[in-house]
């Protein structure tokens, strides 16, 4: 699990790199999240309901995988970002792990409402 991971890691902190002149050509900021939104932190999704329950137990990937947003709230916000936190109040954007939550409950939940993958689930 770990080397998938990783290998998340890496993709979103290369998709970052490629951004980069982006924020050096003077898009807006709201431009700039909009972008991070919609091609990197997918990136960091990518089939996390299979993954993300472990990456709580592993305190350093978490931390890892939080690293690539967080370096993406200090490229788009520039010479105005002080911290993290602050950022993604900003924004309005939640952290990673939280989103990740969101998306394992929204795939439980699903998979208990469907008649036809309820079986991927153990029996209570």
């Amino acid at each position: 699990m770990s080397a998938h991971v990783q290998g998340v890691i890496q993709k979103g902190n290369y998709a970052l790199g490629s951004s980069i002149p982006i924020h050096c050509l003077g898009f807006p900021v709201n431009q700039l999240k909009t972008a991070y939104l919609t091609f990197i932190r997918p990136i960091s999704e990518y089939a996390c309901p299979v993954w993300g329950p472990q990456i709580h137990n592993i305190e350093y990937l978490s931390d890892d995988v939080e690293g690539v947003q967080k370096r993406a709230m200090k490229i788009i916000r520039g010479e105005k970002f002080v911290d993290h936190r602050s950022a993604l109040e900003s924004f309005k954007i939640e952290t990673l792990r939280d989103r990740m939550f969101q998306l394992i409950m929204h795939f439980g939940q699903f998979l208990l409402d469907s008649p036809k993958h309820r079986h991927f689930l153990f029996p209570c």
